[in-house]
């Protein structure tokens, strides 16, 4: 049988006299059997709090959770409360094995022992000596006629843990601190009222908001509504940027994942961008048949693109210095685009796709006039037109001047790749 006082206040320190007190088993919503002494006189379970909102109470050992209502305000859980008497812990110690070793630490030291410091902590051996009643600084803390405060003690790999076992402080006593020792780090956790003050690394399942619509905050960074709201969000390892659901913020890039990008809406098919690119590229002329020998081309000749999705833009400049004509055949091509454009298919509208010449000059005998895309390829054909009204003609290889600063053409247009 252990005793249990506490008290219930509101957030500025007031006692919430009339309010309830529920005692269940843990875990449980069965309201467990409670007593007013000692001796087993029954107390009723709820119980009505006086005017100092104070709880008194005695239960069996065992684990327990304290519910705390009243109207107007929100309600105050204790949960999983272990009681164990204290004699009970002193009869265990005493009938250990002789050389079984407990880790202890002080908790909070009795007034009466000054050969104790609250935080002092080590190991002892158990002996006869040291359990002789009276004897401090170890597992429990016994003066003859008392046992008080909170430990935690290990005996022969089997942990028990006893939190507010009084005439001291007690679980939930505001004036009194709660306690946990944590073995194997070698370390104080302190729990005072629902802070947590000392934690070095905390593993639960939930952490809900205390105050209705108030959600959680976390070192400067609030959790609500499943939200997020932060000023600031650093990479753990310097230079791998920050992963959020397969998304890489990194040097003030966003690097979605393969296969993904950025979609505006995502319940509707078609509506993903998931690629954006712009470089440069190296055109030249070529033929459908063998080609030339060799061209030597001016400097202004090159490419630049930008591709957005799917859709490639590009611009052309092309100038020749020298064409070494040799045995070449077929019709004249500008090969070199940056991306493979779609295939044929059975929509009408994927195949070939037009550019548009701004500037054709300095060509031998029939100047190009237009060019597409071809499906599935990654050049222009280029047309002229005999007459106004005339059909478009491929330009053939015979067309390309052989002089310096020939062959000078500017062209821009689209397409759809791969």
């Amino acid at each position: 049988m252990q005793i249990f006082h506490g008290n219930f206040q509101d957030d500025d320190g007031n006692a919430l006299s009339g309010g309830m007190c529920y005692v269940y088993g843990k875990g449980t919503t069965g309201l467990s059997s409670i007593y007013s002494d000692n001796s087993f006189s029954v107390k009723s379970n709820p119980f009505t709090l006086g005017s100092t909102a104070d709880i008194f109470f005695y239960a069996e050992d065992g684990r327990y959770d304290i519910k705390l209502t009243k109207s107007g305000f929100d309600d105050k859980y204790w949960y999983d409360i272990q009681f164990l008497d204290g004699e009970a812990v002193k009869n265990l110690i005493d009938a250990s094995a002789d050389g079984v070793s407990y880790y202890w630490i002080t908790v909070a030291a009795r007034t009466d022992q000054a050969d104790m410091a609250t935080g002092e902590k080590g190991m002892m051996t158990n002996t006869a000596s040291n359990r002789t009643a009276g004897v401090v600084g170890f597992v429990y803390i016994y003066s003859g006629a008392a046992w008080g405060y909170s430990y935690t003690m290990i005996i022969d790999g089997s942990e028990i843990t006893s939190l507010g076992v009084s005439d001291g402080g007690t679980i939930g006593d505001p004036a009194g601190p709660r306690w946990q020792f944590d073995k194997s780090a070698g370390k104080m956790i302190l729990l005072t009222g629902s802070d947590l003050e000392v934690v070095d690394n905390l593993t639960v399942d939930t952490i809900n908001e205390h105050t209705a619509a108030a959600g959680v905050t976390i070192d400067g960074v609030l959790l609500k509504d499943s939200e997020v709201t932060t000023d600031v969000i650093n990479e753990k390892i310097g230079a791998a940027g920050v992963t959020i659901d397969s998304c890489l913020l990194k040097d003030g890039n966003f690097v979605p994942a393969s296969g993904k990008g950025m979609s505006f809406d995502p319940f509707a098919a078609g509506n993903l961008l998931d690629d954006y690119e712009q470089g440069t590229f190296t055109p030249a002329y070529s033929t459908t048949g063998t080609d030339y020998t060799s061209i030597a081309y001016d400097s202004i000749t090159g490419g630049v693109y930008c591709k957005i999705g799917n859709l490639v833009f590009f611009s052309i400049r092309l100038r020749t210095d020298s064409v070494t004509v040799g045995s070449a055949s077929g019709n004249l091509i500008i090969t070199g685009l940056p991306f493979t454009s779609i295939p044929y298919g059975g929509d009408a509208r994927y195949g070939d796709q037009a550019v548009s010449l701004a500037m054709s000059a300095t060509f031998d005998t029939n100047h190009p006039s237009s060019g597409n895309v071809p499906a599935n390829s990654t050049l222009i054909d280029l047309y002229y037109r005999a007459t106004v009204n005339g059909e478009t003609t491929a330009v053939d290889f015979r067309d390309l001047a052989i002089g310096a600063n020939s062959n000078t053409l500017m062209i821009a247009g689209s397409y759809i790749a791969v």
